[in-house]
């Protein structure tokens, strides 16, 4: 087959478009917290399967975990960087938790996969309700209104989109901070063999700050002696 000088120019459009929608899927950093976000397309998981997903990927040496939309700023940002309509019906990292000293229906006791504090909140009108008494789950509402809903931890009933992926240096991750004054930490790239470790205080670190080079794809295991520990995972990004 032989492709014209317009063809040729068609295919060289189709290969530079491809390319920048694959850019455009790496997690995108908010310059004002210096966190990284991604969303992640699956409408099969709920929001318990969700939120493990999230906390199995890595970006930059940083676990992720479902995001904490704890500012209006935040808020601003996910949905002027990826549009209402792809936010719209993803699960993120809020739930009810009906241990805690403050839980009521349908708006007491909600808290972060992170521990932060439950301040800034963003209910759809009429929201929470906790319709059936089964609604402990958080979601943003449909592309209507990126708002917040109540829901259950059930996909098809909340029309799941997927989810959203926050990654930042912390270990806070699931509400416990650990605190020790100092830990062995040692970052291994499992897909090149480079290893990096040292004796850190604090409670968060990161591998690349460790000089540990990360690409696309590499599988990444951090080790921390003492009580802490930060599970294998997969870089997504460098």
């Amino acid at each position: 087959m032989r492709l014209t000088s317009v063809d040729r120019a068609a295919a060289i459009c189709t290969v530079a478009l491809a390319l920048a929608v694959t850019a455009q899927a790496a997690p995108v950093r908010n310059p004002a917290n210096g966190h990284y976000y991604d969303l992640v397309d699956n409408s099969a998981l709920n929001w318990t399967q969700a939120a493990a997903a999230a906390r199995t990927r890595y970006h930059r040496g940083f676990q992720g975990h479902l995001v904490a939309i704890t500012s209006a700023e935040e808020d601003a940002f996910l949905i002027d960087t990826f549009g209402v309509s792809r936010v719209a019906g993803r699960w993120i990292g809020g739930f009810q938790n009906v241990n805690a000293s403050d839980y009521s229906e349908p708006a007491g006791g909600w808290s972060w996969v992170t521990g932060e504090p439950w301040s800034y909140q963003h209910w759809a009108e009429g929201e929470p309700n906790d319709f059936g008494g089964v609604e402990h789950w958080l979601q943003i509402w449909d592309a209507a209104s990126p708002s917040w809903n109540d829901i259950p931890d059930n996909a098809e009933v909340a029309h799941s989109t997927g989810y959203i992926v926050e990654y930042e240096r912390s270990n806070n991750i699931g509400g416990s901070t650990v605190n020790t004054a100092i830990w062995r930490v040692r970052c291994q790239n499992l897909t090149t063999g480079e290893t990096k470790q040292a004796n850190l205080s604090g409670t968060s670190w990161d591998c690349g700050a460790l000089g540990l080079s990360v690409s696309r794809g590499d599988h990444v295991k951090m080790e921390i002696t003492g009580t802490a520990n930060v599970p294998s995972g997969r870089a997504s990004g460098k």
